[in-house]
C-alpha cells in the first residue's frame, strides 16, 4: 500500500528489548511505538519533549524535538500545584504538540479491567494501569 503513494519502507520486527534500544539510541528512520499513560501527565511529557533530552542519547526524546516553548511550559509543569492551573499548562502543551507533530499518534488504547465480587480496593486509574499494592480479595 505504501508503494502506490511512493513510499518505499522495508519492514523489520523486532522484539521489545530491540525496540527499546533501536529508540531510545536513535537507531530508526520510522517506528511504531507506544506510550503506557500515567495519572500525572509531566511524567512521559518531560522525558519525551523537553529539548534537554534531544540530543542525548540514551534518551526517550526518540525525535530530537526541541521547541522553547514546550521547554517553558514543563518547567512550568513542575512547579504548579493547582490542578485546573496544572491542566490549562498540559492542555497548551498538547495543543503545540498537535501544531509540531514530533510523533503522529495513530489510536488511543481503551484499557478495561473486570475484576470479580471478591477483589476489594480496586480503582480505576485514567492511565490503565492496575495497581496491584491497594487489592485485596474479601
Amino acid at each position: 500500500m505504501w508503494a502506490a503513494v511512493g513510499i518505499q519502507a522495508e519492514l523489520q520486527p523486532l522484539d521489545q528489548n530491540r525496540l527499546v534500544q533501536n529508540m531510545s539510541s536513535k537507531q530508526f528512520v520510522a517506528s511504531l511505538y507506544r506510550f503506557t499513560g500515567r495519572s500525572d501527565p509531566h511524567i512521559n511529557t518531560y522525558s519525551f519533549f523537553h529539548s534537554k533530552f534531544a540530543d542525548v542519547t540514551p534518551s526517550s526524546n526518540y525525535t530530537h524535538y526541541k521547541n522553547s516553548q514546550i521547554d517553558a511550559l514543563l518547567e512550568q509543569g513542575m512547579t504548579v500545584t493547582g490542578l485546573e492551573a496544572r491542566k490549562a499548562i498540559y492542555a497548551k502543551i498538547s495543543a503545540i504538540l498537535a501544531q509540531d507533530l514530533p510523533y503522529v499518534f495513530l489510536f488511543h488504547p481503551a484499557d478495561g479491567v473486570v475484576v470479580g465480587k471478591k477483589v476489594q480496593g480496586f480503582t480505576a486509574m485514567p492511565d490503565g494501569l492496575v495497581r496491584l499494592s491497594e487489592i485485596w480479595l474479601r
